[in-house]
């Protein structure tokens, strides 16, 4: 699982859940790379089911 964030309030409360949760992920934090894989707006969680964009990556993270 990838984490593409930039430190803003929403990445830092996806992060967290992401650590109550204890899923294990990557965090990405440079913005060149963001911008690479076409992403216009942060968090953007990666994984295996897909890739979800703000809110959404929240509704995944508590789900599992």
């Amino acid at each position: 699982m990838i984490l593409y964030s930039t430190g803003c309030p929403m990445c830092k409360v996806l992060e967290d859940q992401l650590k109550i949760k204890e899923l294990t992920y990557t965090k990405v934090s440079d913005i060149e790379k963001i911008k690479e894989k076409g992403f216009q707006s942060v968090p953007v969680l990666e994984c295996e089911e897909g890739t979800f964009i703000g809110s959404e990556a929240m509704k995944y993270v508590i789900a599992k």
